[in-house]
């Protein structure tokens, strides 16, 4: 068995190399969580303000739309929003065009005739869903919301995931992560308008709280048929 003289242990005691990188490290690694954890309150900072910017250009374009001529709206019935793409054009007919057919400065807009703008359902005003009127409002909000929406490479390789197929196709593409694609993506124009187009569609939905940070919606639960009959509600207008 090897043995230590007396005079190495006490060098070795008294030894000082690297002890300037384990102070490093000891003092460096709080401080770079700190600037990491800085960073994330500041993407969730910038990620509430787009959010609730969105709600403001939703609710502000609401009212003006939901009060506004049925001549823009495909026929759909002032002070109504249709969840479930249908319109009523019989009071259209009667009203706004009947007034002025005879003066001949009316023009039908396209696709006012029958159900008007055909569309699934959608209960929780998400986008797939709703008529003219709730598409204009959804609109307004999916322009801001546009800066939220993921590169779409990054979408694609969520597909697989979704339909269950990643028993077939494993880490497929996910090994091709990076900070760039998950955050401003590839390419910031293509993101805006691929999120403006197709992933707002799917992922903004547009509801009407009956009181201000109440959960409780008009276009969910008991009672809803479809439409919301703002009309109808009791100090709407307030």
């Amino acid at each position: 068995m090897a043995t230590v003289r007396p005079d190495a242990e006490t060098r070795l005691a008294h030894a000082e190399g690297g002890v300037v990188y384990a102070e490093f490290i000891m003092a460096f690694t709080p401080f770079f969580l700190l600037f990491l954890g800085i960073i994330q309150i500041a993407f969730i900072a910038a990620g509430g303000m787009v959010v609730q910017t969105a709600a403001v250009k939703a609710a502000r374009a609401a009212t003006v739309i939901i009060p506004d001529d049925r001549f823009f709206y495909n026929g759909e019935k002032e002070m109504v929003l249709k969840f479930d793409g249908s319109s009523d054009d019989s009071k259209y007919s009667a009203g706004l065009e009947g007034a002025l057919k005879d003066q001949g400065e009316v023009e039908r807009p396209e696709g006012a005739e029958g159900d008007g703008q055909s569309s699934e359902k959608g209960d929780d005003g998400s986008g797939g869903g709703g008529g003219a009127r709730l598409s204009a409002i959804r609109m307004a909000a999916s322009i801001v919301l546009s800066v939220l929406a993921p590169d779409p490479s990054l979408i694609l390789t969520w597909v697989p995931s979704g339909l269950g197929l990643d028993k077939w196709t494993g880490s497929v593409g996910r090994d091709r992560y990076s900070l760039r694609k998950t955050a401003i993506g590839e390419s910031p124009i293509v993101r805006f308008f691929t999120g403006f187009l197709l992933y707002n569609s799917m992922a903004a939905a547009i509801n009407f709280p009956k009181a201000p940070g109440s959960k409780e919606l008009y276009n969910a639960g008991e009672g809803f048929n479809g439409s919301v009959d703002f009309s109808k509600i009791p100090n709407y207008d307030k």
